[in-house]
């Protein structure tokens, strides 16, 4: 500004501030780019003219700012102050050439962190690249708030790139369009970081991708028409509060079943610890709302998933589903609103899976079958087997079975018939019976319970008159049993 010797009021402070004029410039230093030479016009490359401005603030110990305009560069932009602007209308737009748009870091001489405020990132010129990236260097702490980050959408992009994150905060940052949305891989970062009133839309693969990292916060976040996973947990922990699914998958693999291509894969939340020495620890999610999924979807999926925790979870799909595989255990407590069928689907058979009473109850799997061994009591002996139909289907703590089986008897004969059942499906309550259909001759009349003394599930099968049944050929069985599980 001019002063009053150049026909100009002199500079003054602003009402109630004391103090020199030089200690309050140099306390709210803002170096402003296009004092710098930054045109701002999106034609001109205006990189040099921003890393005069931030080398100015760096210096100072100021901000730098960017007033309305597009800023066209050419190169990674490296920010180690604060970088403000006025929300969307401040844009910042790479060029091919460039591989991050801007690179987060810690300035150790300086003694500050990188941040953004108000910005607006359009990868629309850049395929392949990274919107935010923090990780150059070991960034102990950033912030960016009131972003946008649009559009970096080629093959292996990133929205959002974290290798390297001690503590950071995500507050009101809108990722949309890009190939992920956010991804974090390096180390054992980001630890203390929390993503607020997020929104990460429309991602070509994964909308939010954690592969590294522990002690992550999602609050108040939306997933939303990403084209696979709303969010894949991969060997890592977090929390989720207040979050809200949706359409996550379902667009996309609609469109390309009916191109005749392979669907992606079906879930809006996958927690997978599949590939880490101890599964994924720490998950935790409370009040999650899962909408729009399709046929044939899942609203989460668990697998090999340590310790996880779902309450108060609002399932609002046609089919979906809680899906719990491999060596998972942990709580699921649904709030009661949930409108669909099938609430859990166990799909690894036995005891790899062990749930609450909070869920357990709500546990549902298909119809499976399996090959039973069948044996007979005392020295009576079974073979010649042939198995016309064994399955099963467990919903809750009980467990239907249906068996029609054929076999000739020899030795000596016995009244009992053994059959197993698939390990972990067991019951000791052996005064349970249920009807069998027999064919001993002209006998037809049995009774099936549980076998009461075998932890590997078995039943046993008899006829009501107690005798013996007889030996030789074109024995047969035919039942279906419910039983509750140990």
């Amino acid at each position: 500004m001019r002063d009053a010797t150049a026909g100009q009021a002199a500079i003054t402070l602003p009402p109630g501030r004391s103090g020199s004029m030089a200690s309050f410039l140099l306390n709210n230093a803002t170096y402003n780019v296009k004092d710098f030479g930054a045109r701002g016009d999106g034609v001109a490359d205006d990189f040099a003219a921003i890393m005069l401005a931030d080398a100015a603030a760096a210096a100072a110990g100021g901000d730098v700012y960017f007033p309305v305009g597009t800023y066209k560069h050419t190169q990674n932009l490296v920010v180690g102050r604060r970088w403000y602007g006025v929300p969307i209308k401040s844009v910042l737009r790479p060029t091919n050439a460039v591989t991050k748009c801007v690179d987060l870091i810690s300035d150790t001489v300086h003694q500050t962190n990188g941040m953004l405020d108000g910005m607006y990132l359009e990868g629309v010129d850049t395929t392949g690249k990274v919107g935010i990236f923090a990780g150059t260097a070991l960034t102990n702490l950033t912030s960016v708030r009131n972003c946008q980050v649009w559009r970096f959408g080629g093959a292996g992009a990133r929205g959002i790139e974290i290798t390297q994150l001690v503590t950071g905060t995500f507050e009101n940052v809108y990722v949309c369009q890009c190939y992920v949305g956010l991804h974090t891989n390096g180390g054992n970062t980001p630890t203390d970081t929390a993503f607020i009133n997020c929104q990460f839309r429309e991602a070509t693969t994964k909308g939010v991708w954690l592969e590294t990292g522990y002690g992550m916060r999602f609050t108040k976040c939306l997933f939303e028409s990403n084209q696979e996973e709303g969010v894949y947990m991969k060997n890592v922990g977090g929390t989720l509060i207040d979050t809200a699914f949706r359409d996550c998958w379902y667009e996309n693999n609609w469109l390309s079943l009916a191109a005749g291509a392979a669907r992606h894969a079906a879930y809006h939340f996958f927690c997978d610890g599949a590939n880490g020495p101890g599964g994924t620890i720490g998950y935790s999610q409370e009040n999650g709302i899962f909408t729009g999924t399709a046929n044939g979807a899942r609203a989460l999926h668990l697998t090999n998933c340590i310790a996880f925790r779902d309450i108060n979870a609002r399932l609002d799909n046609e089919a979906g589903q809680v899906l719990v595989d491999g060596n998972s255990y942990g709580v699921v407590e649904l709030n009661g609103q949930s409108s669909f069928l099938t609430v859990v689907t166990q799909t690894t058979p036995g005891n790899t899976v062990s749930l609450t009473s909070a869920i357990v109850d709500g546990v549902q799997g298909a119809w499976a079958s399996w090959v039973p061994v069948v044996t007979a009591g005392g020295a009576m002996t079974v073979s010649a087997l042939v198995i016309t139909k064994a399955r099963y289907h467990r919903v809750g703590k009980t467990v239907d079975v249906q068996l029609n089986i054929g076999f000739t008897l020899g030795g000596t004969a016995s009244g009992l018939i053994l059959v197993t059942l698939p390990p972990g499906l067991r019951s000791l309550d052996a005064n349970q019976y249920g009807g069998a259909w027999l064919t001993d001759g002209a006998y037809t009349d049995g009774y099936v319970r549980a076998d009461g003394t075998n932890p590997n599930s078995g039943l046993m099968i008899a006829r009501k008159d107690s005798a013996n049944f007889g030996l030789g050929a074109g024995k047969a069985v035919s039942l279906a049993y419910t039983f509750e599980l140990f």
